[in-house]
């Protein structure tokens, strides 16, 4: 049983991280988009490290150093609900390999305890990267025992249970519900959403706990703090006392009850496992099927008909392409609510947030695009369309469509908010409108340019080719690049319109002359 279960853990690892591509294909051009993905993976976690450790650096500089190990566990323990949250339900459920596996002479319970371990191998190194950092640094300003290291070291493997179980159940039963409703995907992405937003709410809520505090308060800020962190997860004052002030009982709780309700899940989940496959990916039918009048479209339209049943089938694909839309509304209420002005006082920092604020909407438009793998979600099915007597511009502008139908409602929305909540001029509202407007339309193009470069055809899960793909990821770190430049040109010359009026002009060049190029294309030999 172990045996198999290290087996299933490693070639999971194997097809996320593209081990097997890169040691046994002969397509150059997969190979390269390895490499090239594994350089992006690096750039990701270099830029995790270097917060956690300005983070660390930053408390001890202010004379906070002692709630480090609380600070860093809770942080790290959202980080690691959060993506958890997006992945693990439907990783732990999928039904290409759960098909394939069941029919072999494997049981549920090495399947079951494969996935999760594959999902825990994967969080914990998140868990080590971001702990080690200002485990030096505290131990460097605090000077503690070898206890200290020692119970940090087995915090780092202990830390993501708690979070992949919450995360694990939320995922299941949003799925669990969402698939004995008629339109299931869509209900899961409902539910999927309402859960987003409750987060964010809580995040917001909660942050808001520290307004109006005194002056006694701020005196005692490290304990205010310490206070506000242990509401929002109780086990990090567990873990606090434990690894800060030796105490065993509270480490060993901590200890216990993440193992407890971890062990408790697995072995729910393993009893379960075949009922919940089989009631989740089980298929209603109607037998009052009426034949109704035929409709037909244009070749465009019927393509974006077809793309966007295949976009809101897949709940992996709709919340991590949406997500940052979601953002955008609620950072646009948020304003709306609080004030612009009144933010800007307690930031002490005039007309700040006004000035960065086109550039604030346009970051939520760019934190993910559906085009940078709406490509390569095609999978084995990309042949139909590459093959069809229908012109490139047709097929790709259909992929943009798509994109565009998320993002333009939601800047819509949001604009709403905002420019009812800023009092500017008609060229302030201008510019409020127009530079989302154009990072929109860019990273639209820009998906499409860089999985044009980019492909992954071959894949088994949904969630490899939305989240970790090369081509998902470059487009992020592309429209980052895109972002800062402007912005640092503004922090440089201070001159609002003229980097405003320059970012609309260039960013309008650039997506022309991409969307030509991607046109070109010819699609035939794409493969």
């Amino acid at each position: 049983m172990l045996n198999q279960i290290r087996k299933l853990v490693w070639v999971n690892m194997c097809n996320m991280g593209g081990i097997n591509v890169a040691r046994y294909s002969k397509d150059k051009k997969k190979i390269r988009n390895v490499w090239l993905m594994s350089i992006v993976r690096l750039l990701l976690i270099g830029m995790g490290i270097t917060y956690f450790t300005m983070l660390s650096y930053g408390l001890t500089q202010i004379g906070y150093a002692q709630i480090i190990p609380a600070y860093l566990v809770t942080i790290t323990s959202i980080f690691i609900l959060v993506f958890s949250l997006l992945k693990a339900g439907s990783i732990l459920f999928e039904i290409h390999t759960y098909d394939l596996l069941i029919s072999m002479p494997i049981s549920p319970r090495v399947i079951v305890a494969s996935r999760f371990l594959s999902i825990y191998v994967g969080n914990a190194v998140l868990s080590l990267l971001a702990i080690i950092p200002g485990m030096i640094i505290y131990g460097m300003d605090q000077k503690p025992g070898i206890s200290f290291y020692v119970m940090m070291s087995f915090g780092v493997f202990l830390l993501p249970l708690i979070p992949i179980t919450i995360a694990t159940a939320i995922g299941a039963i949003v799925i669990g519900v969402g698939s004995r409703m008629r339109h299931k995907n869509l209900a899961i992405i409902f539910f999927s959403f309402a859960l987003t937003a409750g987060a964010i709410a809580f995040s917001i809520i909660s942050g808001q706990s520290a307004e109006g505090m005194t002056q006694n308060d701020l005196a005692n800020l490290s304990n205010h703090i310490a206070d506000i962190i242990y509401q929002i997860y109780p086990p990090a004052k567990l873990f606090s006392l434990g690894v800060t002030e030796q105490n065993y009982g509270a480490y060993m709780g901590f200890a216990g009850i993440s193992i407890g309700i971890f062990l408790l899940f697995v072995e729910i989940v393993q009893r379960l496992y075949v009922t919940i496959c089989n009631a989740i990916h089980a298929t209603n039918t109607k037998n009052n099927y009426v034949m109704q009048e035929l409709k037909s479209n244009s070749i465009r339209m019927a393509f974006y008909k077809k793309e966007i049943k295949r976009y809101i089938s897949s709940g992996v694909y709709v919340m991590n392409t949406a997500i940052g839309y979601l953002m955008l509304i609620a950072m646009s209420v948020a304003i709306c609510f609080v004030g612009v002005e009144e933010v800007e006082k307690v930031m002490e920092i005039p007309h700040v947030l006004t000035n960065y604020l086109p550039f604030a909407l346009a970051a939520m438009c760019c934190v993910n695009s559906t085009t940078g793998c709406s490509i390569s979600i095609e999978g084995k099915q990309w042949w139909i369309p590459k093959t069809m007597p229908v012109p490139t511009k047709v097929i790709l502008d259909s992929k943009i469509m798509v994109n565009l139908t998320v993002a333009l409602p939601a800047i819509f929305i949001s604009e709403i908010f905002v420019l009812f909540s800023v009092k500017g001029d008609l060229l302030t509202s201008l510019y409020l409108i127009g530079i989302p407007l154009v990072y929109s339309f860019f990273t639209s193009v820009l998906g499409i340019t860089i999985n044009l470069h980019m492909p992954m055809f071959q894949w088994e899960s949904e969630t490899t080719v939305v989240k970790q793909s090369g081509a998902s990821f470059l487009v992020l770190l592309m429209n980052i690049v895109a972002l800062v430049i402007p912005v640092v040109f503004l922090v440089i010359t201070k001159n609002l319109n003229l980097v405003y009026s320059m970012t609309i002009l260039i960013m309008t060049i650039l997506t022309i002359v991409l969307y030509h190029w991607n046109n070109s294309w010819d699609l035939r030999k794409l493969d």
